[in-house]
């Protein structure tokens, strides 16, 4: 497959761990941080396992394997800033910033891995990041849109951790293998979720919800849905231009709007996500963008 369809996958796959994780908060733990834990430990399983089964292959260059520990260090270090940062802000006011990562992507590549882009390609990129910012914010009643001052350094320091993790990617897996990639990046993931999951009462709950299938399976669930996802983001990061993929990549708000709308419609009991008239239009306005600039780098 080419690295626009691997990239549209990834996505699309990816968009499910978003709808698992909101169901798993809201309906499996008392306390996040008891999720973080429990996804902190089975990421290390995950990583550990997958590099004792697909090992750093003979003669790859010391550089690659640091280049890859970067990335996994920049994506754990924006996961841990993330989860910092919606204890304090909603989750509608942070994505739409933290989405902006594929500029930052575009103009690192074109600085760094020699990526040219066209005018067509810089216009594809504004578009669809405009129509994920746009299809991520929501109003919140009485507050205000992006809050500005330090949350809003920690978000775009989020966006940029983003983009230099999605670069570090693409120029390690010159050397190693897309496994590898996974390993080193489920690792330090797995690394930043237990920095902030780790207390006596969230091991004590992880624990109880550990002896009923459902607190075992839903957290499973989504490691192998995160597994599936990364094997194809990386795949993607290997074929194609870095900048391009990860702009793919960043419309997964417009996967996650189409699977609450049809789980709303098709299973209200499980997960309801109100839709006014306003906001349908406003999110049919960000599809157009999305999809048009999709379109216009798949086919470029």
């Amino acid at each position: 497959m080419d690295w626009a369809t691997l990239a549209f996958l990834h996505t699309g796959l990816q968009a499910w761990v978003s709808i698992l994780d909101k169901y798993n908060v809201s309906r499996l733990v008392r306390d996040v941080r008891t999720y973080y834990l429990m996804l902190g430990v089975l990421s290390l399983g995950f990583g550990i396992v997958t590099i004792v089964l697909f090992p750093v292959q003979d003669g790859a260059p010391t550089t690659a394997i640091l280049l890859a520990i970067g990335s996994g260090l920049a994506r754990g270090y924006a996961l841990m800033i993330t989860f910092t940062v919606y204890q304090t802000q909603e989750v509608s006011r942070v994505v739409p910033v933290t989405q902006s990562f594929p500029i930052f992507v575009a103009i690192i590549a074109s600085i760094f891995l020699d990526e040219i882009l066209g005018p067509l390609e810089w216009g594809a990129i504004l578009v669809t990041v405009a129509g994920v910012v746009l299809i991520s914010f929501q109003r919140v009643p009485g507050k205000g849109g992006i809050p500005l001052g330090l949350p809003f350094l920690f978000m775009v320091g989020i966006s940029l951790l983003l983009a230099l993790s999605s670069v570090l990617s693409k120029a390690a897996l010159a050397d190693i293998s897309v496994w590898n990639m996974y390993s080193f990046t489920i690792i330090f993931a797995g690394g930043s979720f237990l920095t902030l999951g780790l207390r006596a009462h969230t091991i004590r709950e992880a624990l109880a919800l550990v002896r009923t299938p459902r607190g075992v399976l839903l957290p499973i669930a989504v490691m192998l849905v995160t597994l599936g996802g990364n094997l194809l983001l990386f795949a993607s990061f290997e074929r194609g231009p870095v900048s391009l993929a990860s702009t793919i990549v960043g419309t997964r708000p417009l996967f996650v709007f189409i699977y609450s709308a049809l789980i709303t419609w098709l299973f209200p009991r499980v997960m309801y996500e109100p839709l006014t008239p306003k906001v349908a239009a406003l999110k049919l306005v960000s599809i157009a963008l999305i999809v048009s600039g999709g379109v216009t780098l798949a086919l470029r």
